[in-house]
């Protein structure tokens, strides 16, 4: 039988180097049919590993296919999950490997890869949160909008100064977050993206404001108002869940189900860690809770209590009071 015919036909491969962490560091393309491997500067893959030996090992092609070839170094080549020591690897496919400290994936440039993924900032929305005007203007909007609310829940004054100051509070607490997100996308993406994270930010602070000051109206037509407190918490933690979810859509290119999954559980955990406490507490509490932003009579669906009622249910209340307080005493 002719030995030519019996040599398998050579196919390019590529020697990768990851990180610990197991980022790519470097690729090399193999482009001849010898490699060689080592912390000595003559050799074609430089490693930077004190457990690495000057000429550590060598890759060749030959009958058997890509072999990794151990050249009498000190560690010797073990596969990534064995600690077995060998003197030659058999190569074939995508395979990981690791020389002293160093993790090394061999791939054959045929190996089959996974199609593109579509860009989630490509779109143009995501063109157009990420446009530095848009993001100021809609920052603006949010403080203007805090300012307002502030002005219109002072109880005894109407001064314009604190409810801008509250506003400043506010748009700065927002900037902050939006650049611990561009920091963020700059460890993760290499770029910040700030315009994006602030244009997320703000929008959902505004639809927070907007939903909760609906959700105001909405209970006051249908008499409903114990339930403010409740669906306020709601709405913030509800948006906080799709701010989150945006900001992980412009860092990372994952699943989006998966990533609004993460996002809502996060929102949950944190709903449930700052609202519990306030279920908890005592409901006759001597603090007392005002809500300044008045409603039209007219915008009330449902009939509310009238004033006999009232007087009536207080006057039978003092007459509780009374008999209690005389039974304690006797």
């Amino acid at each position: 039988m002719d030995p030519v015919a019996m040599t398998p036909e050579r196919v390019d491969a590529v020697l990768e180097v990851h990180e610990r962490s197991g980022a790519l560091r470097e690729r090399v393309r193999i482009s001849g049919d010898r490699l060689t491997i080592g912390r000595a500067l003559d050799n074609d893959l430089v490693l930077e590993d004190p457990f690495v030996c000057a000429h550590h090992a060598e890759l060749h092609w030959g009958d058997e296919g890509w072999t990794l070839v151990d050249l009498n170094s000190v560690n010797g080549l073990r596969l990534a999950d064995s600690h077995q020591r060998l003197d030659k690897i058999a190569l074939a496919g995508p395979m990981d490997l690791r020389i002293g400290h160093t993790a090394l994936r061999f791939r054959s440039c045929d190996e089959q890869i996974a199609a593109a993924r579509v860009d989630p900032t490509g779109g143009r929305w995501s063109r157009l949160l990420a446009q530095v005007p848009v993001a100021l203007g809609v920052a603006l909007l949010a403080a203007l909008l805090i300012a307002l609310q502030q002005h219109l829940n002072q109880v005894e004054h109407r001064d314009w100064l604190p409810a801008l100051a509250g506003s400043v509070g506010s748009v700065t607490t927002l900037v902050i977050w939006a650049l611990a997100w561009a920091l963020i996308n700059r460890v993760f993406a290499h770029r910040l993206n700030y315009p994006a994270h602030l244009s997320i930010g703000a929008l959902c602070m505004l639809g927070a404001l907007l939903g909760n000051t609906l959700f105001e109206y909405l209970l006051f037509a249908l008499g409903g108002d114990g339930l403010q407190g409740g669906l306020a918490m709601l709405t913030l933690f509800g948006f906080l869940a799709v701010a989150l979810w945006g900001h992980l859509g412009v860092i990372t290119h994952g699943s989006r189900r998966r990533q609004a999954l993460v996002a809502a559980s996060v929102s949950l955990l944190l709903y449930l860690v700052f609202n519990l406490p306030q279920q908890v507490r005592d409901d006759h509490s001597n603090a007392p809770e005002f809500s300044a932003l008045l409603k039209p009579p007219a915008f009330q669906v449902t009939s509310g209590l009238s004033s006999d009622h009232f007087y009536t249910r207080a006057a039978q209340l003092a007459a509780d009071v009374e008999a209690e307080a005389e039974s304690e005493s006797q």
